[in-house]
């Protein structure tokens, strides 16, 4: 089962089987914009902690935001290292059956 990059109603983990369709199409879009979002954070409190002029709040927000990127960040890596092991195992599965 592929863990999808949101939660559910009760905030558990959503899944869905593996496949390609629309859902799996919108998990992999909801992935590259948190991606997306993390990076665009990165610039902005890089050029936050440069200017002179930043005062100790905006360094504060900057920080809870870079905090949520990692956050997300770590997260997609979790998910698409889950789907890489998934599908070795997969594929191992298949060769032992193939013999």
């Amino acid at each position: 089962m592929r863990e999808l990059p949101w939660q559910t109603d009760d905030g558990k983990p959503a899944f869905t089987p593996y496949g390609n369709g629309r859902l799996h199409a919108l998990a992999d879009a909801h992935e590259e914009t948190l991606l997306a979002v993390a990076r665009e954070d990165a610039i902005r409190a890089r050029e936050l902690v440069r200017d002179p002029a930043t005062t100790s709040g905006e360094l504060s927000l900057a920080v809870r935001a870079l905090v949520h990127a990692v956050r997300s960040a770590a997260h997609v890596a979790d998910l698409r290292g889950h789907r890489l092991h998934d599908l070795a195992l997969q594929s191992t599965f298949r060769e032992d059956n193939e013999e």
